[in-house]
């Protein structure tokens, strides 16, 4: 889900610059050219964490300016079937609901969402137990099984997942149970695997944070 990885990307780089502050302006300009984006190969870019090396700069004729090709290390995202995932719904609707993690869009259909849950559409839509005790409406976290992703070019979206635990609002965070439910397969042409192009440096990178308890947002 989260790499640390040693990636390289050409800079280019006006006169104005060459300077003893070269490398903290190639640093600036590489967070605000790379931070926030997606790669249909290593996923959603959260941060950059240091700059590796300038490597050896080209002079561009005719302007001057001169292009680095920089190596880097950064944490990027990238979510794949079978994963777990805590996430904030953002809307709710007869076919589903829509939520969010982090950068990451998801959708989960009705028809993966339990059976003891009914839509309704009073006061506000929402996915109910009949005795009103657990609610999936907008604002609340649920948490989730990833089943199929669609990857594009430079844009990730889950657009299969099926709900793994939910506790509904009664004042604050309760325990949940994981309850088997059915997974279905994600239509044809997902692609979830990691290619084989990723670097040599590439390593698993889990975040030190505390599992969070599901709760519905009051």
């Amino acid at each position: 889900m989260f790499y640390l990885l040693e990636l390289n990307r050409e800079l280019e780089v006006q006169p104005r610059h060459f300077g003893p502050k070269l490398a903290q302006e190639v640093e600036k300009r590489l967070r605000q050219e790379v931070e926030g984006t997606c790669s249909g190969i290593y996923g959603f870019v959260l941060a950059v964490l240091n700059l590796e090396s300038l490597g050896k700069a080209r002079i561009r004729e005719g302007a001057g300016s001169a292009v680095f090709n920089v190596t880097y290390k950064c944490i990027t995202f990238k979510p794949h079937k079978g994963e777990v995932l805590d996430v904030v719904v953002t809307t709710v609707n007869k076919m589903g609901f829509f939520a969010e993690a982090g950068p990451l869009q998801v959708f989960v259909s009705n028809h993966l969402i339990p059976e003891a849950f009914e839509f309704s559409s009073i006061h506000e839509p929402c996915y109910a137990t009949p005795d009103g005790e657990q609610r999936i409406a907008a604002a609340s976290d649920v948490r989730l099984r990833i089943v199929g992703t669609r990857i594009d070019a430079n844009e990730i979206v889950s657009r299969w997942a099926t709900l793994v635990d939910f506790c509904g609002s009664d004042g604050g965070a309760r325990e949940c149970h994981t309850s088997d439910l059915h997974v279905e397969e994600p239509a044809t042409g997902c692609r979830e695997e990691m290619p084989s192009a990723w670097s040599e440096h590439e390593q698993r990178y889990v975040p030190k944070m505390p599992l969070l308890s599901v709760h519905q947002a009051v």
